[in-house]
């Protein structure tokens, strides 16, 4: 399976995920309908998406992010790309660049404690 999800801690707030070899963007949204389906909703929810292992970037990925947005809303809390491709780095720098609302409070992160620290710092977890 292309991508993995598991919780960070026993209280649901932090959903890492993974990405392995190949991926679709179909395969995330529904990859996140049945994760978003599992979470407590009156929390916020913060994500890591680990993109180490991914060798792929689907077109169509700033869709992805506003995807995001949409299913979890006012929920949302940090999210952090852990080694993305320079590809998907681009449009993360461009839909900041551009503001686009579906790239707020998500940053970048070059291994796993920078990415806990980073959501530890920019919100109440």
């Amino acid at each position: 399976m292309p991508i993995i999800s598991d919780w960070y801690d026993s209280g649901k707030s932090i959903l890492v995920q993974r990405f392995e070899g190949q991926w679709s963007l179909e395969e995330y949204f529904r990859h996140l309908d049945h994760t978003v389906a599992n979470h407590v909703p009156d929390r916020p929810l913060h994500i890591i998406a680990d993109f180490s292992a991914s060798l792929t970037t689907p077109t169509r990925i700033l869709g992805g992010m506003r995807y995001l947005q949409r299913k979890i809303g006012g929920n949302r809390g940090v999210s952090i790309f852990l080694n993305p491709s320079s590809t998907l780095e681009n449009y993360f720098k461009l839909a900041h660049h551009i503001q686009d609302p579906a790239s707020k409070d998500m940053y970048t992160a070059r291994n796993f404690p920078e990415a806990v620290e980073i959501i530890s710092t920019r919100s109440s977890f």
